[in-house]
């Protein structure tokens, strides 16, 4: 009881100031249990998401600041409980129009009990005869007809009007969506005819007795007029603070020091309401440990760059014997991860401009509807000739011209030296298939340091295109270029593309390739490309150092060594499917409850489609933490491997020089609490808008609750109160669902968590 009065209390705080219903934060939010997980309208809202984040600095001061000043305590409660002061607060389930219409049948239904006692009794009206009273005094029949009657015109109605004002959510599927929002505009209607009937029938009731009202008792109605008025203003508020007054003393007596240390089951971060969430200092001793756990949080991966690995994998050039519907993550970890993460890929960014093209053929009767579509695209033959997850982009169509001007311009991201850039050249017909004007690939050595000119159109006779291709080195500094361009040409609005961390600190770190000074006219700059360091995995520091086979990280090789703060961290079994680990991760960023649908889409090599929900989502560019790519695995496993994968296939040991490290400061499996820890506070820091999230990937028979490893991370998250998302799959079985059950009632325990067998 003492934990709600806190909690209560804490709410109203934060009701008064934010003007949010506390039943509402309860429900989604926050409440006496802690921060509520799972909450569907925080998953699908940016905006609720956002106060999610808000909150959870501004609930540990509110706490402190209403548990330190009874007056700020009873002054809060006051106006967050009284009836007025609730219709300025937002509740997401009942609007304030209809919250105010039940408060007003409150207060009708009142009176309307009060109107008819004092016709029944017979004691203010004029009729005082008792043959007059259709039902004698005093008897049983009449006490129950006046009990009957006060539910009749209080209780039921308002149940009945308010389970017609609450709304809650509907379905994706489009069935079931459109059944249930005519469900709702139902319940819309019913709600005004009936509350509209129901205070007509309580008015008439008030107004029959007023009629027949003497007037040397109109001081009974006023009274009981005053008493109604009085319960609902003043006796309901009054009774409010009393009962947070009681709670929160009794809760002083039995722990003085509340104020500063909540319950645990809170979930509250006080360090946020003293503005001191700092590193905690380190001893020599740990300091190595520290500096570890801070290169582990950098080695996040990006949506982009796990899709670009599980469409080469899927080809088979790094796992040729790859199979979407039986192939582990221990197997490719041990066959593709590890082979891969022997050097730095260097890949660039390429804003591409596309000017103009001359000399197109006439499709049409005189003339073509032209427009150009750039891809990025592999220089040698290959099965996926596409790389939608590094940027494409189609032109407007500009109506009978076969001498289009465009002047519209796209970033490629994460463009490798073996990758080419793609132009096709296309006449839009309304009521056939698109015609082929022309097409030309460049490979990489004709753009990597930047190109600006006429391309040859290929299948068309003196047919060109014109473009200009600007390298960048930074991802961040081409995101910017591209704006600062649309907004010079006037043709498109700045990109919405949402600026990462990882993005910033780049862009900080790196210099600027004068993206503020680009101009249509100039001549492009040959820029030399960067010089890269080999990487010291153990040490996560750039030394010049002779030529050494050391293995790194998977993501610190497709990030060229440079830092990206993850923000989501992912919790997986090395067990379970890769398919379905990526399949949840895809699904996580569309916020995809379930990641069957996007499994499917993987396995029918269908990216275009993927990378297209991907792009309007968002989220091609957040990083997760996923320890399959962001560990060093030449640090640890890679010398050891099993003879055979699942599959049956010999895995070859690594032959590389990097020296192992299984325990202590150096090791990259021992360190992922801390890690978490430390990604809470530096993207805290870093952003207003970011918090560090979990990801749980669960495999169909939730095999991933018997890990020990999984468990502490369950474990850990909760005790960081970090948001957690489940991502499952529809071929659950209901015996794990039971395991399930079992396992997160042991998870609660840390104890009960490290014996469980792996």
């Amino acid at each position: 009881m003492q934990e709600l009065v806190l909690c209560q209390n804490t709410l109203r705080e934060v009701a008064f100031e934010q003007k949010l219903h506390p039943a509402f934060m309860m429900g989604h939010i926050w409440g006496p249990q802690g921060w509520v997980q799972g909450s569907l309208a925080v998953q699908k809202s940016p905006k609720l998401k956002s106060l999610h984040m808000e909150l959870q600095e501004t609930l540990p001061k509110a706490f402190r600041s209403i548990h330190s000043s009874r007056w700020r305590r009873l002054l809060s409660t006051t106006l967050s409980s009284h009836p007025v002061g609730e219709l300025w607060q937002w509740n997401l389930h009942i609007t304030s129009a209809k919250r105010a219409k039940i408060i007003a049948d409150c207060i009708l239904g009142s009176l309307a009990f009060v109107a008819l006692f004092f016709s029944v009794d017979g004691s203010a009206v004029a009729a005082r005869k008792a043959s007059d009273c259709p039902v004698q005094q005093g008897t049983f029949l009449w006490y129950a007809f006046v009990a009957i009657a006060s539910i009749c015109l209080n209780l039921i109605p308002r149940s009945l009007i308010t389970y017609f004002a609450y709304r809650g959510f509907v379905q994706h599927r489009p069935s079931l969506r459109n059944w249930q929002l005519r469900v709702r505009r139902c319940k819309d209607v019913g709600f005004w005819v009936l509350g509209v009937a129901i205070s007509s029938l309580q008015l008439l009731l008030i107004m029959a007795f007023l009629a027949n009202l003497r007037e040397a008792d109109e001081w009974k109605w006023m009274i009981s007029f005053l008493v109604v008025l009085a319960r609902k203003m003043l006796i309901v508020p009054l009774l409010a603070c009393m009962f947070s007054s009681i709670g929160t003393e009794l809760a002083a007596l039995t722990q003085p020091s509340f104020a500063s240390k909540p319950p645990k089951q809170f979930g509250l971060d006080m360090d946020l309401a003293s503005h001191e969430a700092t590193m905690p200092q380190s001893t020599s001793a740990s300091a190595v440990w520290m500096k570890k756990v801070e290169e582990l949080a950098n080695r996040g991966i990006t949506i982009r760059q796990l899709v670009g690995f599980y469409a080469d994998l899927i080809e088979g050039t790094l796992m040729p014997h790859f199979d979407p519907d039986r192939s582990t993550t221990h197997d490719v970890v041990r066959q593709a991860i590890i082979p891969s993460s022997l050097k730095l890929r260097t890949s660039r960014s390429f804003m591409v401009v596309i000017h103009n093209a001359a000399k197109l053929a006439a499709r049409d009767i005189f003339s073509s509807d032209p427009y150009c579509v750039v891809n990025v695209s592999r220089s040698s033959e290959s099965k996926r000739k596409w790389q939608p997850w590094k940027g494409m982009g189609r032109t407007r169509t500009i109506k009978g011209n076969c001498n289009p001007s465009w002047n519209e311009a796209f970033l490629m991201q994460y463009v490798l030296e073996e990758d080419a850039i793609h132009f096709s050249v296309w006449d839009e017909d309304a009521l056939s298939k698109d015609d082929a004007l022309g097409e030309v690939l460049l490979p990489s050595p004709a753009f990597w340091c930047g190109f600006e000119g006429d391309l040859r159109l290929q299948g068309v006779n003196d047919a060109s295109l014109r473009v200009s291709i600007r390298p960048y080195d930074c991802n961040a500094d081409g995101v910017a270029a591209l704006d600062n361009f649309r907004e010079k040409v006037s043709e498109r609005k700045p990109s919405k593309r949402v600026l990462h961390i990882r993005d910033a600190e780049a862009s900080e770190a790196l210099p600027s390739n004068g993206a503020d000074s680009l101009d249509l006219s100039e001549k492009l700059v040959v820029i030399p490309s960067p010089r890269l360091w080999p990487l010291e995995a153990s040490r996560g520091a750039f030394e010049e150092k002779a030529p050494t086979v050391s293995g790194l990280s998977y993501a610190s090789c497709v990030n060229m060594g440079r830092p990206c703060p993850a923000e989501k961290m992912v919790t997986h079994s090395w067990g379970n499917k890769f398919s379905y680990l990526i399949g949840a991760i895809l699904g996580d960023a569309l916020q995809a409850e379930r990641y069957d649908g996007v499994v499917e889409l993987l396995k029918k090599h269908q990216f275009q489609e993927l990378c297209e929900a991907l792009t309007r989502n968002e989220s091609l560019d957040t990083p997760y933490w996923v320890c399959a790519f962001s560990v060093n695995q030449h640090r640890g496993i890679c010398a050891t491997p099993p003879v055979v994968d699942s599959m049956g296939y010999r895995i070859v040991p690594c032959d590389c020089a990097t020296e192992k490290h299984f325990n202590g400061d150096l090791s990259e499996m021992n360190k992922f609490d801390d890690m978490m820890a430390y990604l809470k506070r530096h993207l805290r820091r870093m952003s207003t808008t970011v918090r560090l999230e979990q990801v749980v990937a669960m495999e169909p028979d939730f095999a991933l609750l018997k890990r020990v490893w999984c468990i502490a991370e369950l474990v850990e998250a909760n005790e960081l109160h970090l948001n957690q998302a489940t991502r499952i799959s529809l071929a659950v079985r209901r015996c794990a669902v039971r395991r399930t059950c079992y396992a997160l009632r042991l998870s609660s325990d840390p104890n009960s968590a490290a014996v469980r067998p792996s």
